[in-house]
């Protein structure tokens, strides 16, 4: 069961970093908020992540229900990956984009707690496990920022100069010297790039909750109170 731990937080590690580091971009560049006004936009997904964590922890405290809140969580980041390839390209944030950042970040927040608990089980000590853990979180964020990067400049080839993409990966400020009609196609650009980016996703935490039924356990170990 460790090694399905490892894979599913390595994989919900991809789909949560592209989440939460660039949805802050999609707010600024797609529905021209501020820096701070993205920021406070985002707080649904940074909130609810810990009533997840603790969700699952209540719940593994008295039994290993392990594998049923993996499953459940996988569930739960697939869908709210795939709810957020709905969102459209206009200006206002639509409300909905609100319930579906709670969705994924429930899922989350109980993959980590249950994939935690399963670790500090399964080894003698938890520093073990960090170092198992932990490069795989950097690896997930190095890869899901380069996807969106890669994809989102793509877009832009024909529509603005090679050093204006880079400025624009660098900071949302050039969108102030931009004409209407670029900014039109930015943004445009970016929303596109962003839901392909979503779209794989959905197939990563389809391989999650795959790595989760692969590793069922028959006879699941007692967790120590």
């Amino acid at each position: 069961m460790i090694l399905t731990a490892t894979s599913v937080t390595m994989l919900t590690g991809f789909s949560f970093f592209l989440v939460v580091i660039n949805m802050p971009l999609r707010f600024q560049i797609v529905n021209q908020k501020s820096p701070s006004g993205a920021g406070l936009s985002m707080l649904p997904l940074l909130s609810e992540s810990g009533l997840g964590s603790f969700t699952s922890s209540f719940f593994l405290r008295q039994r290993n229900l392990t594998f049923q809140c993996l499953v459940f969580a996988s569930g739960l980041v697939l869908l709210g990956c795939g709810l957020m390839t709905t969102l459209s390209d206009q200006i206002a944030i639509e409300l909905k984009c609100y319930a579906y950042q709670v969705i994924l970040a429930l899922g989350v927040g109980m993959i980590m707690s249950a994939t935690n608990s399963l670790s500090v089980q399964c080894i003698d000590t938890l520093q073990p496990s960090r170092k198992v853990l932990s490069p795989k979180h950097a690896c997930s964020e190095e890869a899901s920022v380069s996807l969106l990067q890669t994809r989102y400049s793509n877009n832009l080839q024909g529509v603005l100069s090679p050093y204006e993409i880079n400025a624009l990966q660098v900071s949302t400020s050039i969108l102030d010297s931009l004409s209407p009609t670029e900014l039109q196609s930015v943004r445009a650009a970016f929303s596109t790039a962003y839901d392909q980016s979503l779209k794989v996703c959905v197939c990563v935490q389809a391989f999650a909750l795959l790595a989760v039924f692969c590793g069922t356990q028959k006879k699941p170990i007692a967790l120590r109170a």
